[in-house]
C-alpha cells in the first residue's frame, strides 16, 4: 500500500523515528476510520466529547471535591440506567 524509505535519508535517528512514528500512526488512523465506516459506526469521538461537555456543565465546579464528584457520577449513572430500562421497554429516553 504505502512504503516508507528512511534508510537512504540523511536525517538524524530522532527525525527518522518521529517520521516513522507519525507515518504508522497515520496509517493506523486511516485503517481504523475505514473499519469504523464499514461497520456503520461514528468516525470520531464527538459523542464522547459531547457527553463530557454536558457532564462538566452539570458538575459546574472547576475542581470539585471527591464527595461532590462521586455524587455527580452516581446521579449520571442512575440517569443512564433509567434510559437503558426505557429503551429495553420500547420507549425512547426523554429528550434532554
Amino acid at each position: 500500500m504505502f512504503e516508507l524509505e528512511l534508510d537512504s535519508c540523511s536525517f538524524s535517528m530522532e527525525v527518522k523515528f518521529l517520521v516513522a512514528t507519525f507515518y504508522f500512526h497515520f496509517l493506523a488512523f486511516i485503517f481504523l476510520t475505514y473499519e469504523m465506516v464499514s461497520a456503520n459506526l461514528p468516525r470520531s469521538n464527538n459523542s464522547i466529547e459531547g457527553w463530557h461537555n454536558a457532564f462538566a456543565k452539570r458538575v459546574s465546579i472547576a475542581h470539585p471535591t471527591t464527595t461532590k464528584l462521586t455524587g455527580k457520577i452516581r446521579r449520571e449513572q442512575s440517569k443512564f440506567e433509567v434510559d437503558i430500562a426505557q429503551i429495553r421497554q420500547g420507549q425512547g429516553p426523554k429528550p434532554k
